[in-house]
């Protein structure tokens, strides 16, 4: 008589597999970083929702525990908030309005939230706290807006999304930014006006997206030519931009473009990390214009979000020249670039794709595995400085 039923098996498999999956994630985060992206591409047309689900999840946390390994100086961006945690540690409350001309407040509140129950920790334990959150809200996002997607493809894309999230380190630096994303995603996600304002109050640049994102719903011929417009006079006459700081005395705005046009600290070569993470949908929309080409398509399939993706790189390119601009102004169709090149290619379960997704990550790993010449030189694509790609026994990271 069997005892064991075969649906009970299949809760024991599943349940070991996750087990070994948290210890990976424990003590080799760089593993499940590795293994997760290619379980969920190449097998994505039998993985289960909720094993799908809890990848993501497990795949976007190893990816957080990645980026806040490079930080072991007080350099650039994390100096300024690590120095901002400090301050509110000790009780001097008015640093709750160092950001933004006081209105972007509500990631020295979590600061002080953290200090509360924490008290002092390390730069790359800070970087932590603010990536865990953003990233379990990416992940149940993504997980949400493909419901409607074929399901033997709803875990490809999520691959995808975590291949090109692994290519990009400004979830590192950009601690404001991101937190910002996170409170956007979940605007969009319950059409909440309270997350759209947490989101602004974050980061003030959030409200331009969300003026996009309407502008974009209402008439999208209007949005194209901002875009292209926006290109172009970044490109062409960025003197202007000192104009309107000269002219604007709004704070805010002016400590922005401030921030942009002063590159006295920072190069424009700096601005390749944002290539990173456009190079997959460039390459993805390219084969796919070459087989519509070669007439290698049975059906004619409109793709409604490919004008706009090129729009979006191109804009990337042509803001290159301001230091470090197109990898903080365009976080978002960033990150998910690659869910709009998959929605717009009738390819989009192609072993090519998969595979060009599988070889550029690989590409990035050799690049996460190399050692660094210099701990006390900053580098965005530097890694395993603040504590080692593995451990000796559980959450080894989070006590280094």
């Amino acid at each position: 008589m069997n005892i064991i039923s075969n649906k009970d098996n299949v809760l024991l498999s599943y349940f070991i597999f996750i087990f070994f999956l948290i210890i990976l994630l424990s003590m080799v985060p760089l593993v499940t970083a590795i293994l997760i992206p290619c379980l969920l591409i190449i097998t994505s047309e039998y993985i289960s929702d909720i094993l799908r689900k809890f990848l993501s999840v497990i795949g976007f946390l190893s990816i957080a525990i990645i980026q806040s390994s490079w930080v072991v100086t007080l350099v650039a961006d994390i100096g300024i908030y690590y120095n901002n945690y400090i301050s509110l540690l000790n009780s001097n409350y008015e640093s709750i309005f160092e950001f933004g001309g006081g209105i972007e407040i509500i990631l020295p509140l979590y600061f002080l939230i953290l200090g509360n129950i924490f008290g002092e920790i390390s730069p790359s334990q800070l970087v932590l706290a603010v990536d865990i959150p953003v990233v379990i809200v990416i992940s149940f996002f993504l997980n949400s807006v493909i419901k409607k997607i074929n399901h033997k493809n709803r875990a490809f894309i999520v691959g995808a999304c975590l291949v090109v999230f692994f290519a990009t380190s400004w979830a590192s630096l950009l601690l404001r930014q991101y937190f910002s994303l996170m409170f956007f995603l979940l605007a969009l996600k319950y059409r909440s006006k309270t997350f759209g304002m947490l989101s602004i109050f974050t980061h003030f640049s959030a409200l331009v997206f969300f003026i996009l994102l309407k502008t974009y719903t209402i008439n999208k011929t209007i949005f194209r030519t901002f875009i292209i417009v926006f290109s172009f006079a970044t490109y062409f006459i960025t003197d202007i931009s000192y104009f309107i700081i000269n002219t604007v005395a709004n704070p805010i705005i002016g400590q922005k473009f401030y921030f942009y046009l002063d590159d006295s600290n920072f190069s424009t070569t700096g601005n390749l990390g944002a290539l990173n993470c456009t190079f997959i949908a460039c390459i993805y929309l390219f084969i796919t214009w070459i087989f519509e080409k070669k007439d290698l398509y049975n059906l004619k399939i409109r793709h409604i979000y490919r004008v706009d993706i090129f729009l979006l790189l191109m804009a990337i390119v042509m803001t290159m020249n301001i230091p470090l601009l197109p990898g903080r102004f365009f976080i978002i169709p960033i990150l998910f670039s690659p869910l709009l090149a998959y929605l717009s290619s009738p390819l989009n379960n192609s072993i090519i794709f998969k595979s060009i997704y599988i070889l550029y990550f690989f590409m990035l790993v050799i690049r996460f595995l190399t050692p660094t010449l210099s701990a006390a030189e900053f580098d965005v694509n530097s890694y395993w400085q603040a504590f080692n790609w593995y451990g000796s026994y559980p959450f080894y990271y989070l006590s280094e």
